[in-house]
């Protein structure tokens, strides 16, 4: 069964990982092992700060439908830096 690739989805996929402090959320895969483009936004909201793929990003400004969604996390696509403090931190420091 095929998963719906909808616009805005990442709150419900499964590489989605909140930032403390923060309402908007990062992308914990890794895309450079992906077949995949990483999601096109809206220029406004890049413009403004509001979404910086795949380390800080309101999913709202999402204007393509992610082809990596999933609701089921598998570890080999995992970034190695999803899980580190220090991109957390630089997470939070926008435009």
């Amino acid at each position: 069964m095929s998963e719906k690739k909808e616009c805005g989805t990442c709150r419900k996929c499964a590489y989605k990982n909140n930032i403390a402090g923060d309402a908007h959320v990062s992308c914990g895969l890794d895309w450079d092992k992906s077949e995949h483009n990483p999601p096109q936004a809206n220029q406004h909201g890049i413009d403004s700060g509001w979404y910086m793929f795949p380390v800080n990003f309101d999913p709202i400004w999402q204007e393509t439908p992610c082809q990596e969604f999933s609701t089921e996390k598998d570890e080999s696509k995992v970034s190695e830096h999803a899980n580190n403090p220090f991109m957390q931190i630089l997470s939070l420091i926008r435009r």
